[in-house]
């Protein structure tokens, strides 16, 4: 990922219809001028994505624009019951309780990611062999 693609992908979350070298004036603007909701998730991951150089512009924007009052927090785990019911409300199919705990288990019981699994889950209307057999699949990839 480049510098410009960052913040044009900003600019576009932000309803922007500058590009190019327009979008980063246009967007620090937009911060600076109106309240707003800017949410980066796993935004550790822009750094794995990027040379050492377009990583440092990116810190340096995010760290550097002005008025803009950035807040990190952490989302901590569920409990294994409030994860399972959870992970029901989200997956329709057939699977058994242990199974289920086992799957979110090895997720950390980590809110996003028990919706990512399930909502997968359930949009693909796989079964619950299809989901154990489509996570073990994806354990032996690692």
């Amino acid at each position: 990922m480049t510098f410009d693609t960052f913040v044009q992908r900003i600019a576009s979350a932000l309803g922007l219809r500058r590009s190019g070298a327009e979008s980063e004036p246009q967007v620090k603007s937009n911060l600076e001028s109106s309240p707003v909701l800017l949410v980066l998730d796993n935004a550790e991951t822009f750094e794995e994505a990027v040379k050492q150089d377009e990583a440092k512009r990116i810190s340096d924007f995010v760290n550097n624009a002005r008025k803009v009052r950035w807040t990190r927090f952490k989302v901590p785990p569920l409990e294994k019951l409030p994860a399972r019911q959870y992970f029901r409300e989200i997956y329709n199919g057939e699977i058994d309780d242990d199974k289920v705990d086992s799957l979110l288990g090895a997720v950390d019981f980590h809110p996003l990611s028990i919706h990512i699994l399930a909502y997968t889950a359930e949009e693909s209307e796989w079964t619950g062999k299809r989901l154990l057999d489509e996570w073990n699949a994806q354990q032996d990839y690692l």
